[in-house]
């Protein structure tokens, strides 16, 4: 954070950061206890803080790791707008589908999350199957 000169940045991490929800559904909420949780990365919250503090506009941040369908069936939340910032879950499980779940029986897709920056400095999104 400290070493781009951008004004604007995107965070891209394996894993989502703390404080979006403790619920099981929530956006990297834990769905694999019985007890729930937020499964996400303090440290990524923090850098985040840092660049907000650093007068940095976080425009987007894209992770994975909790998967959106959720253990015992129902999806997860898988973005959200907070404070000015784009969150985006693309852990989409499974990525790459064949056959009848594609486009045609001998077809593969593959999941990817389209991200659009726009001139005024927001970002739209959308799943996008190729």
């Amino acid at each position: 954070v400290d070493g781009s000169e951008a004004r604007a940045i995107l965070f891209l991490a394996h894993n989502g950061p703390t404080g979006l929800g403790s619920g099981r559904a929530d956006i990297w909420g834990c769905d694999f206890r019985k007890e729930e949780g937020d499964f996400g990365d303090p440290d990524l919250a923090e850098a985040i803080a840092h660049a907000r503090a650093s007068g940095k506009q976080v425009l987007a941040v894209v992770a994975g790791h909790m998967h959106r369908r959720l253990r015992g069936g129902g999806r997860r939340a898988w973005n959200e707008r907070l404070d000015g910032t784009l969150y985006i879950n693309a852990a989409e499980v499974p990525r790459v589908r064949r056959g009848a779940s594609a486009t045609g029986p001998d077809d593969t897709t593959r999941h990817h999350v389209e991200l659009v920056l726009l001139a005024s400095d927001e970002v739209s999104f959308r799943d996008r199957w190729v």
